[in-house]
């Protein structure tokens, strides 16, 4: 029964340091946009700093699928701020001290998806009370003088709020344009878990058959 007691102990410990949250608040979504439409249409990301200390957000895209349409190949990729990459591999956007962080290419969709992996630091700027930081994924016209299955306020498709306590997560649709975002768990985290747990259970076991 001793045994049995010390695996049960070991299993609840395994359990409660699983659900404790990481030291950064760090969430990977997976975004899913159902479109139909035809023609370049331009898609773009921003990270709006609210100040301009640097700060330690981040998002990273990646993971981009394109179903139908001629991907991401369509219009040269275009940064300004803290952001690098494009549709083919990854994108990343960083507080870098700029007021915002804007990345913007054309493509020719019919309905895509991507990771989207959001970290909040704030307000870890040196910033005792930063302007909120946000942020935003919108789908546009070509031009980008209007945009698709906006919010009236933002005029983002997708928004998310990086600044102190969870992240809060918001998506915007219309008829012409659908949101889908769902909780991603982090493959390291899995992987981990399931080391740590596997493990034990094996001292657990060489423990029990030497004696």
């Amino acid at each position: 029964m001793k045994r049995f007691g010390k695996l049960g102990i070991l299993l609840a410990v395994l359990i409660v340091l699983a659900a404790m949250p990481a030291v950064a608040n760090t969430s990977t979504y997976l975004i899913t946009v159902t479109s139909g439409l035809t023609g370049t249409q331009g898609l773009g990301f921003a990270l709006v700093a609210g100040d301009d200390l640097p700060g330690n957000n981040s998002v990273f895209l990646s993971g981009f699928n394109f179903y139908g349409g001629s991907g991401p190949d369509v219009g040269t990729d275009s940064c300004f701020g803290g952001c690098s990459g494009n549709l083919s591999s990854a994108v990343s956007l960083t507080e870098n001290g700029s007021f915002v962080s804007l990345f913007t290419q054309n493509f020719d969709p019919l309905y895509f998806s991507m990771f989207v992996t959001l970290t909040n630091n704030a307000p870890n700027d040196g910033n005792p009370s930063p302007t909120p930081a946000e942020f935003q994924m919108f789908l546009c016209t070509a031009d980008f003088s209007s945009c698709y299955g906006s919010n009236q306020v933002t005029g983002a498709l997708v928004t998310v709020d990086l600044t102190g306590g969870p992240l809060s997560f918001n998506t915007y649709g219309d008829g012409t344009v659908g949101v889908r975002a769902s909780l991603a768990p982090e493959p390291g985290s899995i992987v981990l878990l399931s080391s740590g747990l596997l493990g034990g259970l094996a001292g657990l076991w060489r423990r029990h058959s030497h004696k």
